[in-house]
């Protein structure tokens, strides 16, 4: 997995005349001059006849650019790959990819997703997304980075990564946790409880100063961490369990991506298949 401290470089994919993937440029610019650090604009086309093409059409993208970063290191790529998440994910493996994505669920060899988590599987590297609700010109713009936690070992392996980001940038660690309103099916995974979400807390604290944590009650999960997370960064795994896993349709990630205000980390867990521990049980609501 990429280290943030050897970040040189931002991955921007952009889509053919895509507005889409436009949006993401805000985000990346301010990303390369946190990290101070160079951009590369990627475009994937069908036939090898787009390419001079489109290295014309980006011609305005580079100018936006460099109007907004000076100096900056900026390289063009276009190349043909039919497959543009394949594509993405090939040049992914040592930059740091920063996309827009309008959500989109589809499906994939059996997988329910969006084409942001796609990027991610396939690289196995972290992303940072911003979605179509974002605020594109502040979506760098945190006060602290956010990761939820469902009490299963697949979600705690996110708080790594978010605690890298939030020495990164200097700003607290946040742990957020879904309490479903509606009864769960006794037979399934029990809900954390208050203890667990001060436990984790307590256990991370010498990684990160400080640490805090907030427990809510919703059966909307997405929208819920949305909202307690308006002005962080959020890291989110591909998968998850329990308050992380009760929407019907993909994954709770790309609901999550949907609806935030801000940018999102999003990344492929090292055990892709690693089970959830059992977590706690007789959830209360509370907040640090």
């Amino acid at each position: 997995m990429l280290d943030l401290m050897q970040v040189r470089r931002i991955l921007l994919p952009l889509g053919p005349g895509s507005r889409v993937a436009d949006r993401a440029i805000p985000a990346a610019v301010a990303i390369a001059k946190f990290f101070e650090c160079g951009i590369e604009i990627l475009q994937c086309v069908q036939d090898p006849y787009e390419v001079p093409l489109q290295q014309r059409d980006l011609e305005p993208v580079k100018r936006r650019i460099r109007r907004a970063l000076p100096g900056v290191d900026l390289r063009v790529s276009v190349i043909v790959e039919p497959h543009a998440p394949a594509g993405i994910a090939a040049a992914a493996q040592h930059q740091l990819p920063v996309l827009a994505t309008g959500a989109t669920v589809f499906e994939l060899d059996r997988y329910v997703g969006s084409v942001a988590e796609s990027v991610v599987r396939l690289s196995g590297q972290p992303a940072v997304i911003v979605g179509p609700a974002a605020d594109t010109e502040h979506a760098f713009t945190v006060d602290r980075v956010a990761v939820p936690l469902d009490g299963s070992t697949l979600a705690e392996s996110a708080i790594p990564l978010a605690v890298e980001w939030a020495n990164e940038l200097d700003v607290p660690l946040h742990l957020l946790s879904v309490v479903p309103q509606t009864p769960t099916d006794a037979d399934g995974p029990a809900p954390v409880d208050v203890d667990y979400l001060r436990e984790t807390a307590a256990s991370v604290e010498g990684a990160i100063q400080p640490v805090t944590w907030h427990m809510m009650s919703s059966d909307n999960t997405a929208a819920a961490l949305a909202e307690a997370a308006e002005d962080a960064l959020l890291v989110l795994h591909t998968h998850g369990r329990t308050g992380l896993a009760r929407i019907a349709v993909g994954s709770v990630a790309t609901d999550v991506i949907r609806v935030a205000r801000r940018a999102v980390v999003l990344a492929r867990p090292e055990l892709a298949e690693a089970t959830g521990g059992d977590g706690a049980k007789h959830a209360a609501g509370a907040e640090s």
